[in-house]
């Protein structure tokens, strides 16, 4: 049995074509698989694959897959994957259908901690929301 590792990084070869055929369809298995063993960019992999409508997403983001691709990036952030608690921020700064309306609040705390574990763009979004929060 292969390892949630192996899995995660097979993903990413089908996912870009490197070294092997590109293949998105089997790279969206393969990040199921790895996802399914708890691997947090895996599920951050196969959430963008959903939202984007590749690999067998959906294009038009039907509510199951956009409600699949919110559920695999908080499992990501909650894992304490950086660039999905990033993109759990951006979802509550900007709202949409699956997150309803903007939750500030949720934004900050979500890029908050994504500025803790090094993301640069998070540290940006907070700098910019406070000084917006300031201005009002």
């Amino acid at each position: 049995a292969w390892s949630h590792e192996q899995l995660f990084a097979l993903g990413l070869l089908c996912e870009r074509g490197a070294g092997v055929v590109k293949d998105e369809e089997r790279a969206r298995v393969l990040y199921q698989k790895a996802a399914k063993k708890g691997h947090p960019m895996a599920k951050f992999q196969l959430a963008a694959m959903y939202e984007e409508g590749r690999g067998g997403g959906s294009a038009s983001m039907e509510e199951s897959y956009a409600t699949k691709a919110l559920d695999l990036y908080k499992e990501a952030a909650e894992a304490g994957f950086a660039n999905a608690q990033y993109k759990m921020g951006r979802l509550y700064e900007i709202g949409n259908n699956v997150v309803g309306d903007k939750n500030i609040e949720l934004a900050i705390q979500y890029y908050k901690q994504a500025a803790f574990g090094g993301h640069a763009l998070a540290v940006y979004r907070l700098s910019y929301l406070n000084k917006w929060f300031r201005e009002k």
